[in-house]
Order: C-alpha cells, then sequence, then structure tokens
C-alpha cells in the first residue's frame, strides 16, 4: 500500500511534466546565454577550415593560426563595415543641427501630428 496514497504511474507523469517545465523555464531564463553560444559555434565551424589551412601552411602552433584567422576575420569585417558606418555618421553630424532645431521648436512633432492625424483618431 502506497504511503502517500498516490498512484505510483500518477507520480511519475507528474514528476516528468515537473522536469520537463523546469527545463523549459531553465532554457527560458538562459537564452541570451545560448544564443550567444550557437552564434558564437557557428562562427567556429565557418572559421575552421581556414583555422587548419592555416596551421598546415603557415603556422605550426594552433592556438596560434586560431589567432591570426580570428585578427584576419575580424580586419576584413571592420573594412567592410567600416567606410559605410562612417558614412552614416558623417551625414547624420550634418543633419543633426538641423534636427535639434526642429524638435526644440516643435515644428518635427506637428509635421508627424498633422501626417498621421487619421490614424491617430482611427486608433483613439
Amino acid at each position: 500500500m502506497n504511503r502517500f496514497f498516490v498512484d505510483p504511474r500518477t507520480a511519475r507523469v507528474a514528476w516528468t511534466i515537473l522536469v520537463i517545465l523546469v527545463a523549459i523555464g531553465f532554457t527560458y531564463a538562459v537564452r541570451r546565454v545560448l544564443l550567444l553560444a550557437a552564434l558564437l559555434l557557428f562562427f567556429a565551424y565557418l572559421l575552421f577550415p581556414l583555422v587548419r589551412l592555416a596551421q598546415r601552411w603557415l603556422i605550426s602552433s594552433r592556438l596560434l593560426a586560431i589567432g591570426v584567422v580570428y585578427l584576419a576575420a575580424l580586419s576584413g569585417a571592420v573594412l567592410a563595415v567600416g567606410p559605410p558606418l562612417a558614412t552614416e555618421v558623417q551625414a547624420l553630424a550634418q543633419k543633426l543641427p538641423e534636427m535639434s532645431m526642429r524638435v526644440q521648436s516643435q515644428a518635427m512633432v506637428g509635421s508627424l501630428v498633422q501626417t498621421h492625424t487619421g490614424e491617430i483618431i482611427a486608433y483613439a
């Protein structure tokens, strides 16, 4: 006879559901870390052939080959993103005084309200 008056099969099912819910909750709590780890693994998977090639032909040390390949990849990313980013920042710096004056004079708010009056009324 069971001491707690609970069917063992029901207890196993309840325990399994509880464990699954705790696992889902834990996964949800660490979702950002898991996403970061997944991205890092994907990036390492993409760079592995280059590391192997560098280790085979240029550098005998695996750690040094990894460092060189990652530095080259980072440099390539900076060179690819840098010039367009600099152009956009320069354009923003030129438009910033005008935008600041429009915000201070509330002209921007008035033009936004006039443009979207129908949507505002429909929302209300």
